[in-house]
């Protein structure tokens, strides 16, 4: 993760190519720092990953198809376990957003885990051609992002940790499933391409915006949320179609394709627009801090 101790380190060395890869070294061990400061939680994640692991490998295994188990099982604990190493990096974000502790991880964190969890076997299965497995693990994939926003608002917690992991978990989600459908040849790569725009500019648009001026909140926005829902919708009926017929590339494509890239297309506007007037605010905040003496 990027911690703030190390974004101080980096403003004070200011803008160079060492400075930027102390700033990741001093990001790293900070988060190292944080996993053996925050234990219980970290046993937490690790017992969610090795549950997920066991009951996966008991219900894969039983997914109908000539072969493919074993690469399904393997893509699916592997990637997994490799998640929870990852996510146990951000374990001192299982807070309130105000900072203050929280009793453990909760359960609107272990369903966002959850959907980065089911990456993997879409994936593989849309690989494998089997178009009505990989439907169904979709959903489940889908029905995770809708329970667990229901779920921190009405039980909580809300943390830190959500905060950041939910909209990365619907990018890297998104990602994947475009990608590979792009690979069988059913979404035209310009369109992935863009998709890819949308959201490299979003990562280091956000990298850039934390060390240029500071900390970020990040809010889902009204358009964010339509494509969003736009997205996931058109990759269902992709799947489904694929599934009815999978040698066939959808029809409707012809007029899903440009739908679907006139609203990337939108996005990448609209995050440019929004990043401009975030930066110009927090620029304009801290000259009249720096004016007043305070």
């Amino acid at each position: 993760m990027f911690s703030l101790r190390a974004r101080s380190g980096f403003v004070e060395r200011g803008w160079s190519v060492r400075s930027l890869a102390l700033f990741f070294r001093d990001s790293w061990l900070d988060s190292v720092r944080a996993v053996h400061e925050h234990p219980w939680h970290v046993r937490a994640l690790w017992r969610f990953a090795f549950f997920f692991s066991i009951l996966a490998l008991v219900l894969l295994w039983r997914v109908p198809g000539a072969g493919g188990r074993l690469e399904l099982a393997l893509w699916t604990v592997l990637p997994a376990l490799l998640i929870t190493g990852w996510a146990s990096l951000y374990v001192n974000l299982v807070r309130a957003p105000d900072g203050s502790p929280v009793a453990g991880v909760g359960l609107p964190n272990y369903l966002t885990l959850l959907r980065l969890y089911l990456i993997g076997p879409v994936a593989v299965l849309l690989l494998q051609g089997r178009f009505t497995a990989a439907l169904i693990v979709y959903a489940v994939l889908g029905l995770t992002d809708v329970v667990d926003g229901i779920v921190a608002r009405v039980r909580g917690p809300v943390t830190a940790f959500g905060v950041v992991m939910d909209p990365l978990a619907d990018v890297v989600s998104t990602a994947v499933v475009f990608g590979v459908l792009t690979a069988i040849g059913v979404v035209p790569m310009w369109l992935f391409a863009l998709l890819l725009v949308r959201y490299v500019m979003l990562i280091a648009g956000s990298l850039i915006f934390f060390l240029a001026v500071g900390p970020i909140e990040f809010r889902a926005t009204l358009p964010g949320k339509i494509v969003g829902v736009l997205q996931a919708l058109s990759a269902s009926a992709l799947v489904v179609a694929l599934a009815v017929d999978p040698g066939a590339i959808p029809p409707m494509g012809r007029v899903l394709y440009p739908f679907l890239g006139l609203c990337f297309a939108s996005i990448v506007v609209s995050q440019a627009v929004i990043g401009l007037r975030q930066r110009r605010r927090l620029l304009e905040a801290a000259s009249q801090v720096v004016n007043s003496g305070a």
